[in-house]
C-alpha cells in the first residue's frame, strides 16, 4: 500500500455548495506533496444547478481571516473545475479525506448536479479520521500531530497538504501494528 498512489483531498463548503477543492498526491512515507490541484467553482452556477447555500456557514466564512476569504474569491465555471479535477485525479489512487463522509459526499452531490461522474472509485476511498483513531490506539503520541498549527487554516489545498503530512505519520503506525499482530 505504501508504494501506491495516494491523494489527500479537502474541501471548503457552505451547505451543498462547494467553495473550493484542494488535493495533492503525496508520498505516504514522508507526507511530501508531489502534485497539487486547487479549484474554486462558481457558487452562482452551483446554486443555479439546484444546490443550496447554507446561510450560517456563509456568515461564518465572512468572519474568517482575509487569506482564507481571498482563497475562494476568484471563481471559475463549475463544470470546468469539475472537469479539471477529474482530469487531474488518477482513478487508481487511494483518495483520503478527513472525513470521507463530509468531503466526498459534498463533492459527489456537486458532480451529480452537473451530471458528471465522480473521478474516484468507491473502493479506493479512505477515511483519515478512522486512520487517526487506529494509529492513536497504537501510539498515543500521535494525537498531538493534529494540534500543531496549520499556517493557513480553511484553505482547501493547505489543509489537504497538512492532512497528507498527518497520514504519513498514521499509516506506518497502523501498518506496523498489523505486522506485529501478524507476527504473533
Amino acid at each position: 500500500m505504501l508504494d501506491d498512489l495516494h491523494v489527500s483531498l479537502d474541501i471548503e463548503a457552505c451547505g451543498e455548495v462547494l467553495l473550493s477543492i484542494g488535493a495533492c498526491t503525496f508520498n505516504p512515507r514522508t507526507g511530501e506533496s508531489l502534485s497539487e490541484f486547487y479549484g474554486v467553482p462558481s457558487v452562482g452556477e452551483q446554486m443555479q444547478a439546484g444546490l443550496r447555500l447554507d446561510a450560517d456557514a456563509f456568515a461564518w466564512w465572512l468572519r474568517q481571516d482575509e487569506e482564507a476569504r481571498a482563497a475562494i474569491q476568484t471563481q471559475d465555471h463549475a463544470s470546468l473545475v469539475l472537469h479539471q479535477f477529474s482530469e487531474w485525479l488518477d482513478r487508481k489512487a487511494w483518495v483520503w479525506a478527513y472525513p470521507t463522509s463530509y468531503d466526498l459526499s459534498v463533492i459527489e452531490r456537486v458532480y451529480r448536479a452537473f451530471h458528471k461522474r465522480v473521478p474516484w472509485t468507491w473502493t479506493k476511498t479512505m477515511d483519515g479520521r478512522t486512520l487517526w483513531r487506529l494509529a492513536c490506539a497504537n501510539d498515543s503520541a500521535l494525537e498531538r500531530i493534529e494540534k500543531e498549527a496549520n499556517p493557513c487554516p480553511h484553505h482547501a489545498l493547505a489543509d489537504a497538504k497538512e492532512q497528507a503530512r498527518w497520514f504519513a505519520h498514521y499509516l506506518p503506525a497502523v501498518l506496523a501494528a498489523k505486522e506485529a499482530d501478524d507476527g504473533e
